[in-house]
């Protein structure tokens, strides 16, 4: 909301808010429980508010939010879905996706540890891409998921070092891996269409 986005601005970087710094480092679900509720505002504020922490402190604190928010980005439900995946499966705001993949660029920075993370599996073997064209997600949801984040939008909530640039190759989801049943993203995204054409004919 723009309520919330202008407290997180006026904020000093960098600064989790007692409450907020329990919950990271007490419930490992935080931004799952978050996802798969619809909660939107509150993911992006403690995606963002991590972040902010661990780049502007250096100390022991900083370590702990650091792999807090690594737990977090990949506990799974008993499905074995994701915040991620969970967010896909509720139209996510392009802004809640957003903000997970910097959470992922920032706390995996490197792509043999990132691309899990965005190209993850459930138990069904869904990425979140297949379950966003499952389920019609955005454009913009899509674009995000496929492409991963664009140099600025990293820049934007972090000082990244030329090394790090290099994440956004790998920071998109495998466009082509299946399910256990066969079906593709691209499959999901023609049914969809489909059944949204029909019910629209």
């Amino acid at each position: 909301s723009p309520q919330r986005k202008a407290k997180l601005q006026a904020e000093p970087a960098g600064i989790l808010q007692d409450n907020e710094r329990m919950a990271y480092e007490t419930n490992g679900r935080f931004i799952l429980n978050c996802a798969s509720s619809f909660c939107w505002d509150a993911l992006e504020a403690h995606c963002y508010n991590a972040i902010q922490a661990i780049d502007a402190d250096s100390t022991d604190s900083s370590s702990c939010v650091s792999d807090a928010l690594q737990e977090q980005l990949i506990a799974a439900d008993r499905w074995g879905n994701t915040a991620l995946h969970a967010a896909c499966y509720n139209s996510p705001p392009a802004d809640s996706i957003r903000a997970i993949l910097v959470a992922v660029s920032r706390a995996f920075p490197f792509p043999n540890t990132s691309r899990p993370i965005t190209s993850a599996r459930s138990m069904d073997g869904s990425t979140p891409l297949l379950i966003a064209c499952a389920t019609g997600a955005s454009l913009e949801v899509l674009e995000l998921l496929l492409n991963g984040l664009k140099d600025d939008e990293r820049e934007e909530e972090q000082n990244i070092t030329k090394e790090k640039r290099n994440v956004r190759e790998h920071s998109g989801v495998e466009a082509s891996i299946p399910d256990h049943r066969g079906n593709t993203p691209l499959s999901e995204l023609l049914i969809n269409y489909e059944v949204q054409r029909k019910s629209v004919g």
